[in-house]
């Protein structure tokens, strides 16, 4: 079925020149469909930041609809093309995630938010998984995958954590090297679920990153990500908390997505990595 499909079918299925493709792609996990919005400066800022003048465009193509485009000299008088992808949910994401693989990405980034699992896990800290339990989304392209762990690739997520960790230094934010597990459904999730996932020394619960991982490595693309923690599931701190967006704690994930959004985008281009004087 859909599994065979190459890159002359998506091509021509949404309309993309015959030399059409995709040098790296940047997956965003968003609380909502309309979170890009929220998103996109951070990007265009990083952008500029990194001395890249591009823009920024949204895709106008059916199936293609959350997804943005840009271009990047590459001093060989052509373009490098990178796709990003602001979305909820792995139904979403794996569209993006596949179609951008089969079209030639080099790299997948996912770069999103995590429940932390961890007592000393605070709100604004981040995470590098280094390995994600997976459903059965994750499963589909890998039955084989029986315990349903997940892997970044080990070069591109060293890389990426060595970024991340460069500029938590300068902020003075953790940066967390745990496994994660992956929930969809964020309202269902139970004190019970918190608990069994701590007891399976999982570090942080989020919605996407088995998929990325399971997917790029089955169309052979190298994936790994970095998540923000939002919300303190161990100490019983979640975002339905009348206090939960306090100037402080607002200041501290928007640091840490200033380093999100620093870390993966100069990763993802092969830039160097942005410090401050």
């Amino acid at each position: 079925m859909y599994k065979t499909n190459g890159a002359a079918e998506f091509r021509q299925q949404f309309n993309l020149p015959d030399d059409y493709r995709v040098d790296g792609l940047l997956a965003v996990s968003t609380w909502d469909l309309n979170a890009e919005a929220r998103h996109l400066p951070y990007l265009r800022e990083i952008l500029e930041a990194l001395d890249v003048e591009t823009r920024v465009e949204k895709i106008d193509r059916t199936f293609l609809g959350h997804c943005y485009e840009f271009t990047v000299p590459d001093g060989r008088d052509t373009s490098k093309r990178y796709w990003y992808a602001p979305v909820m949910g792995t139904a979403v994401m794996s569209q993006y995630v596949h179609i951008g693989s089969v079209l030639g990405s080099k790299k997948n980034i996912i770069l999103g938010t995590a429940g932390g699992l961890a007592p000393m896990m605070r709100t604004g800290d981040l995470i590098a998984p280094n390995a994600v339990h997976g459903n059965d989304n994750a499963a589909a392209y890998d039955r084989t995958n029986l315990d349903r762990i997940f892997r970044p690739d080990p070069e591109l997520y060293s890389s990426l954590l060595w970024r991340t960790s460069q500029l938590a230094n300068i902020t003075g934010t953790t940066v967390w090297d745990v496994k994660t597990t992956t929930c969809e459904m964020v309202l269902a999730e139970t004190a019970d679920d918190v608990r069994l996932w701590q007891l399976d020394g999982y570090g942080g619960v989020e919605m996407e990153t088995g998929l990325v991982f399971a997917a790029s490595t089955n169309l052979g693309v190298p994936a790994a990500g970095v998540h923000m923690v939002l919300d303190e599931l161990a100490n019983n701190k979640t975002f339905m908390d009348s206090d939960f967006f306090n100037p402080e704690d607002n200041a501290r994930r928007d640091t840490a997505r200033q380093i999100q959004y620093a870390a993966c985008v100069s990763e993802l281009l092969d830039l160097e990595l942005p410090l401050p004087e």
